[in-house]
């Protein structure tokens, strides 16, 4: 993972983007306190702020590629192709946002049936390891789920909550991770490194691999 990290700082660096390692947010039965396998993305801010004005703008496929070319981020599906709800058995899922349009992406539908997927026990759960359907990773892989967090401290309770924010498949990992996703109710699905989404959709990154025989 180190190795992937000097790789995508290289990458990165002319946006005033670096990664760093902290430790795991996961408690899972193989929790190590030693882990070091929390993604923190740092700094961008501005060119994440950027990412974000682009896409507001509403243009047509074509010119939003152009411009967000030098980010390496591109429109790979209109948001056109998902305007109906999706169905999970006789029941339907509205909304296709990022998670809903992962998790239907990687036949994970059933974990957006009766709730919001973000409500407190799904993400207890996650957070956890206690999703059968999904498997905490260490390392990123093809087809791996990616949730991005934020922190939000909890004073009455004297804790930090962990917010998801935003989901994705990771599509490649080669040098740098690059990551599907879409953005927001009414966006596009972009093609993207890791680290070059909207700052609102949070720096905390962790994977997840489908288990397919619980899914």
């Amino acid at each position: 993972m180190k190795e992937l990290l000097n790789s995508m700082d290289q990458y990165a660096k002319k946006w005033n983007i670096a990664f760093k390692l902290i430790p795991s947010f996961i408690k899972a039965n193989n929790y190590d306190d030693s882990d070091m396998s929390s993604l923190l993305i740092m700094g961008g801010g501005l060119v994440r702020k950027t990412l974000l004005n682009i896409i507001q703008e509403r243009n047509t496929s074509e010119l939003i590629n152009e411009k967000l070319k030098e980010y390496d981020v591109r429109v790979i599906d209109s948001a056109e192709n998902y305007l109906q709800p999706i169905k999970v058995g006789d029941k339907f899922i509205g909304g296709y946002e990022c998670i809903d349009w992962a998790f239907n992406k990687l036949g994970l539908s059933s974990l957006l049936v009766g709730n919001e997927f973000e409500n407190e026990e799904n993400q207890y759960r996650l957070m956890s390891n206690q999703l059968p359907e999904v498997n905490w990773i260490q390392k990123p892989i093809s087809n791996a789920l990616v949730f991005y967090f934020d922190l939000k401290p909890n004073f009455d309770e004297g804790y930090v909550d962990l917010i998801t924010k935003h989901g994705g498949i990771v599509s490649e990992v080669n040098g740098r991770i690059i990551v599907q996703s879409k953005w927001g109710i009414g966006g596009d699905v972009y093609e993207h490194p890791v680290e070059m989404v909207p700052s609102h959709f949070g720096k905390y990154v962790h994977f997840f691999e489908v288990n397919h025989k619980n899914s």
